[in-house]
């Protein structure tokens, strides 16, 4: 998912990479993620897949506060948006 959501680039599950490139939590190298191309080619992604790539940004938004809810953000962050 890193790649995905920083890069626009989809790396289906089973692809694989060299332990070399990968930093202590699994996710590539910062200096390779930066210099990252994709190659534009079909490629049929299965239900599980996109459940996933579907789901872990709709994960992210759903930690974000909401700005419908009044109550959702504490006194000191609607200080910083409001200045009052």
């Amino acid at each position: 998912m890193q790649i995905f959501i920083e890069r626009d680039i989809y790396v289906p599950n089973h692809a694989r990479c060299c332990n070399n490139h990968l930093d202590e939590e699994g996710l590539l190298l910062r200096p390779l993620l930066l210099r990252l191309t994709y190659v534009n080619r079909p490629y049929v992604i299965k239900g599980h897949e996109l459940a996933i790539v579907l789901r872990t940004p709709r994960t992210a938004a759903q930690k974000e506060p909401s700005f419908q809810d009044e109550n959702a953000l504490g006194d000191e962050e609607f200080r910083l948006f409001t200045t009052l």
